[in-house]
Order: structure tokens, then sequence, then C-alpha cells
């Protein structure tokens, strides 16, 4: 009897113990951060990456935000920008610059330097500037293609007193539409946009960081309002110009000579493709004999899915190209050819 009772206390005791080591390795995991992405594969898949390359830290970007600036009244207004390059290529928004006003840098440690617009494009408000200065803070670019919907996001930019700002949130969508109006009052939509609830401080420029501190957007400022969700523009778009300035201090924008609006959803369902909007007299579409109504279906056996990715392929085409156009005109396919020179 005595031995039967030693048993089971030996017995109980083992059990015991193990139900403590338990109960202490789970005490010692750590807390879970508020901050971590929402558990998919996508996420498991890279958390190699991740330990190898270290976390988002803001005071890391900080360096690479300036001030943009022009002289009105000897009152100095503006925003924000974004190093591109260490010698001194800075993205930022159209519309914060007035035609034939000095435009003016403010780095980081407080020092202005005098800037020059490189380019424009009026359709998505964006400009590269250049100052005169060597080794500066880069950005980092990343593409969002890979980028998964639940992704960590975080939106930089300056509050109104030209401080930096940085708050977090996640990507909550992709390819996103946005109404608006042309001159003749007529409702467009252009699409293509990333969507997050990272909250943009209003003041002018903002950026879209992912959980790295790469660059993936920049705020969609004159398409949205007060009551508009935060959305950006994905770097995908303008990746072509940015590579071009940095290989080549140079970029030449093909005009295609035509523009696109999203398709209504119950067009959609009957012809994929983008509608034409507007033709350009003596444009390269004007002489390849497209009209407005047409519907767009591919560019080189390319089918650009938004008004955005249109954007792209025209950036990423040189000067000389003979582009092959698929289009339908009532309810007819046809093919045209796009021939661009230097002069477009």
């Amino acid at each position: 009897m005595k031995s039967f009772l030693m048993t089971v206390a030996f017995a109980a005791a083992c059990l015991l113990g193990v139900g403590i080591g338990r109960f202490s390795y789970s005490e010692e995991l750590p807390e879970p951060k508020l901050s971590a992405q929402i558990p998919t594969q996508a996420t498991v898949s890279s958390a190699k990456a991740s330990d190898e390359e270290p976390p988002f830290m803001a005071e890391a970007i900080l360096p690479s935000l300036v001030h943009v600036s022009i002289a009105h009244e000897d009152i100095l207004s503006g925003g924000c920008g974004i190093i591109l390059s260490e010698d001194g290529f800075i993205l930022t928004s159209l519309h914060l610059l007035e035609e034939e006003k000095p435009i003016y840098v403010t780095l980081s440690d407080k020092t202005q330097h005098s800037a020059h617009l490189m380019w424009k494009e009026e359709a998505l408000d964006l400009a590269i500037l250049k100052i005169r200065k060597s080794n500066l803070a880069a950005i980092s670019l990343s593409e969002t293609g890979v980028l998964p919907i639940g992704a960590s996001v975080f939106a930089v930019g300056m509050d109104a007193v030209f401080s930096p700002t940085v708050t977090c949130g996640i990507l909550s969508g992709k390819n996103l539409a946005l109404p608006e109006e042309n001159t003749d009052g007529k409702s467009l939509y252009t699409d293509g946009y990333l969507k997050t609830d990272a909250a943009f401080n209003g003041n002018a420029c903002d950026f879209l960081l992912d959980a790295k501190g790469h660059l993936i957007g920049i705020r969609a400022e004159p398409l949205t309002n007060n009551q508009s969700p935060p959305l950006a523009i994905p770097v995908d778009i303008f990746l072509p110009v940015v590579s071009a300035f940095l290989q080549n201090d140079t970029f030449h924008c093909m005009d295609f000579g035509f523009s696109c609006q999203k398709q209504m959803p119950q067009n959609a369902e009957k012809t994929a493709g983008l509608c034409i909007t507007a033709i350009k007299t003596n444009s390269p579409a004007d002489r390849a004999e497209l009209k407005q109504g047409d519907i767009l279906l591919s560019i080189d056996e390319i089918v650009p899915q938004t008004t955005l990715a249109l954007h792209r392929l025209i950036f990423s085409t040189p000067s000389g190209s003979i582009l092959s156009v698929n289009y339908q005109r009532n309810g007819i396919t046809y093919r045209t050819e796009l021939i661009l020179s230097e002069e477009d």
C-alpha cells in the first residue's frame, strides 16, 4: 500500500511539474506589439527579411523630409518634400508651387537652398525639384505590388509650423477610384490609388511609407477633401520618372495625346478597358484616328488596368516608339499605331 501511494505521488508530481513548466514558458513569451501586422501567409514568409532589415524608425527618415516654399510677398509658404537622391532630387506636390516664383528648400539642418523645377505632371499634382547639394539623406523607394492589404504603413509630413509628423495605420485598399470634375462639369473617374487609415496631417503634402521606412506613395491632395479617406498615388506610377532622373539627370515624357477615365461598372461588365475621354489635336492619338468614346483595350499587348497604370506606361515609353493599340468602337475591335516623336 505504501509503495502504491508513493507511485501515485511521484506521478502527480511529474504531471504538476510539466504543467508548471508549460505555464512558466508561456509567461516568458513577449507581449504582442500593437503595430504588428495581421498574421497572414505573406507576413510569415517575410519574417526572415524583416529580421535582416531593421524595422521602421521615425527618427531615421526625418532627415529625408524637407520644407518646400515659394517667395510670395515676402512671406514663405509651402509644404513638405522628400529627398530622392543624395545629389539633391526632391519629390513634392505641384500645387505647392507657383509659376515663375522662386522655389526654396529648407533641409532638416535648417539650411535653405534655391531649387529648380525639373519635372511636373499636372494630372497627378507631382513635381521633382533639384538643389545643388550633395551627401543628402535620400529615402528608399519600394513598389507596392507585393504589399498586402492590412500591412502596416506610416504617413509622414509636416504640420502647420513645419515640424515633422508621423502617424501609423494599415494599407486598407488598392486600386481605388476617385471622382473628379472636368471643365465641363462632367464626372470623371481616376483609379489606382492606395487607401490607408493612417491620418494625413492636412498641411499640403504627405508621404506614405511601409513598415521598413521605404517610400510607397504620395498623398493625392487635389483629388480628395476633408470627407474623403486618405488616398495616395503609388510610387510604382512615377518610378520610371525618378529612375530616369537618378540615372541620367533628365527625363522626357511622351504625350500620347489622349485622356482616359475609369468606365462605370455597368459598362465595364460588357467591355474591360479604359474609356478615352479627350483627344488632343495633331497628337499621336489624333494621327492614329482614335476618337473620344473609344475603349482602350491594350497598348503593345499591355492592358492598363487603371488610369494611373496608364500614366506609368506613358512615363516608361521612350521617344521614337511605335506602339500597337487595340481599341473598341461601337462594339467592334480595331488595331492602330501610335507613332511617337521627340516633338510629342
